[in-house]
């Protein structure tokens, strides 16, 4: 197929193997290409393809901060060992449900990461699907917060427009589309 168009052969043999070598009843005896048929030669056109397990697809609940004041926000790079890694986004504080996002002790996690004055606002909600989590997002807006930046290292403060330059999830980058 060299100087062709591939996408077009590409369509086609997943077409012709849809049609032809249909998993429950393949037509083999009209098959075109029964003499090339590794499964039809070797007799195993009853276990090929083989069905891998689907992967088990995980739910998250991710709860991002948004703090600017005098034209400074605050940020996160993210760590290695989970999704997007490397990536800098917000405060964030992760729920194992919905529920447990509108909980008692949520709202205590927010005033021992913010302080006690703190005051949040639902900015925005949203679905994010990824192949293998599915991850629902809430932005709030921090008001009267303060962050002890020795105790919480990881969060930092930088500008506005050095923020929008750095590498963001896209969940994260339409966010400070839209909202920034």
């Amino acid at each position: 197929i060299d100087g062709q168009r591939p996408s077009i052969y590409n369509q086609a043999i997943m077409e012709f193997g849809a049609l032809q070598c249909k998993p429950k009843s393949p037509a083999c005896n009209i098959c075109p290409l029964q003499l090339g048929c590794y499964a039809y030669n070797n007799g195993v056109i009853n276990v090929l393809p083989v069905k891998l397990k689907k992967v088990k697809v995980k739910q998250r609940w991710f709860n991002y901060f948004v703090g600017i004041e005098n034209n400074y926000i605050l940020s996160k790079q993210r760590q290695p060992g989970d999704v997007w890694q490397q990536m800098y986004d917000f405060p964030l504080i992760e729920t194992f449900s919905e529920n447990e996002g509108k909980s008692a002790s949520f709202q205590d996690c927010v005033k021992s990461t913010f302080g006690n004055d703190v005051k949040i606002k639902l900015l925005s909600t949203k679905k994010h699907l990824l192949t293998h989590q599915i991850i629902y997002v809430r932005f709030f807006d921090l008001e009267n917060y303060i962050v002890n930046f020795n105790l919480l290292s990881d969060i930092k403060l930088v500008s506005v427009d050095d923020f929008k330059e750095l590498p963001h999830p896209k969940v994260i980058s339409d966010f400070v589309e839209k909202y920034l």
